[in-house]
């Protein structure tokens, strides 16, 4: 949780080949800002790497990562946010559909 901002979360584990937990949540709301949470957690088995990039362009790649967290502070920041994951979910929805009909 935030040090400046709390937030009620919540959280729910997927199994499949691995565990992976996702944490949500958000104070948001019109005209006061807030923040939103959005964090991963690799509970067991879950192959990734985090990759970030700061604003002189260099890039980090972290392997064995336990978990990441995002915190966004604002009311554009969480409408933004919303509207990022919508349109990747429906990427994702899509290209899934695409790799099944081959």
């Amino acid at each position: 949780m935030s040090e400046k901002h709390a937030v009620e979360t919540l959280s729910k584990t997927f199994t499949g080949a691995n565990i992976l937990t996702v944490v949500a949540g958000t104070n948001t709301d019109a005209g006061h800002g807030g923040v939103t949470v959005f964090e991963l957690r690799n509970e067991c088995g879950t192959e990734w790497r985090l990759i970030i990039e700061d604003e002189a362009g260099f890039r980090k790649q972290m392997g064995d990562v336990r978990a990441f967290r995002l915190e966004l502070f604002g009311n554009s920041e969480a409408e933004t946010f919303f509207k990022a994951l919508k349109f990747a979910l429906k990427v994702y929805k899509l290209q899934r559909e695409s790799e099944n009909e081959k």
